[in-house]
């Protein structure tokens, strides 16, 4: 599926750094993408709730990469869910908008009684993602038939032990707020969305092979994604 052209190119240089992503990372990736596998073949969709401390950064990127990565390997908006929050509210991070922007996303400010707010688009013909923070467990995120991908240590201690009625994983990534206002801000942004995307399209790839029926691919319109 193609999404959007600067986005387009980016990812299809992502695709050829797989080899980067460690060894221990990729075992329990697979172990994710098997989950997901064993769930889509008993129900006709998955939820995946990002969780950090803060959702600001970590959790909003990964939410962005897997929704967009989920299209982009072919499946339907209503059959990947991507969603996010944390355990304290705060708001998305400007330098993650602005690395977003960078990696060929699309991002547009918009009112939200919330606070501050994004819509994130990632393809012509498909609704945006919504971002603002709010905590795992606001509203408009699932309370049932979802996974928990933990995206910090903190997060990981700060959640209830029973959170992720479908699986719970854990893939921490380097915080970049340590290099903010420094030279290396940009640089650390951009490395740190790169990687998410990196193995967000891991995950992607292995889960669309390993569900090569067409209940996978993208069957009509549907709903964006809130989170």
């Amino acid at each position: 599926m193609k999404l959007l052209s600067k986005l387009d190119k980016y990812i299809a240089e992502v695709a050829l750094e797989l080899a980067a992503v460690p060894a221990n990372r990729v075992s329990e990736i697979e172990r994710l993408a098997e989950s997901i596998k064993s769930t889509l073949r008993i129900r006709d969709f998955v939820n995946l709730s990002f969780i950090c401390t803060h959702n600001s950064r970590r959790s909003h990127i990964a939410q962005v990469w897997a929704g967009a990565l989920a299209v982009h390997f072919g499946f339907d908006e209503k059959r990947i869910r991507t969603f996010s929050g944390g355990t304290v509210i705060t708001v998305p991070n400007v330098r993650v908008i602005s690395g977003l922007r960078r990696a060929g996303f699309e991002v547009d400010p918009i009112t939200c009684s919330k606070g501050p707010a994004y819509l994130v688009t990632f393809a012509p013909d498909y609704p945006p993602i919504k971002l603002y923070s709010k905590l795992y467990d606001d509203p408009s995120n699932p309370k049932q038939d979802f996974y928990a991908i933990i995206t910090c240590q903190e997060a990981n201690k700060a959640c209830p032990a029973g959170i992720g009625t479908d699986h719970r994983s854990l893939l921490k990534y380097e915080d970049p707020q340590r290099y903010d206002d420094t030279p290396l801000e940009d640089i650390m942004y951009d490395k740190c969305i790169r990687e998410i995307g990196r193995e967000m399209y891991l995950l992607m790839s292995k889960v669309r092979v390993l569900i090569p029926d067409t209940r996978a691919l993208r069957t009509g319109r549907g709903l964006g994604k809130t989170g």
